[in-house]
């Protein structure tokens, strides 16, 4: 499945706040399915960038729990809750987990 870019603005406003203080409307948001729309997202923005003065930013965004606003931004949210929130595989000590896995289902 292709990756799309969000630019409705029910979409940004969801995505436009997390358990800090701060509000901030991004451009945009993705859903990535797999590491590999993850690329094709950054080589989408980093070719964008190259062509244009008006630099877009990529910020990654889990369950919104930052308290200090770091995943918000005008540029571009990549969300990884939706579809990348998978525990990879679990050993002895070690957990290998996709970057949208809440901490509830990971200790569950």
């Amino acid at each position: 499945m292709k990756w799309k870019l969000y630019k409705d603005k029910t979409q940004r406003v969801l995505q436009s706040t997390d358990t800090s203080l701060y509000e901030i409307l991004p451009t945009g948001v993705v859903f990535p399915n797999n590491a590999q729309e993850v690329y094709e997202i950054l080589r989408s923005v980093i070719n964008s960038n190259l062509k244009s003065k008006d630099k877009i930013t990529i910020h990654p965004k889990g369950a919104g729990t930052a308290t200090a606003g770091q995943s918000l931004g005008k540029g571009i949210i990549i969300n990884f809750t939706r579809h990348m929130n998978h525990i990879v595989k679990m050993e002895n000590n070690y957990v290998d987990v996709e970057p949208g896995i809440i901490l509830g289902k990971l200790n569950r």
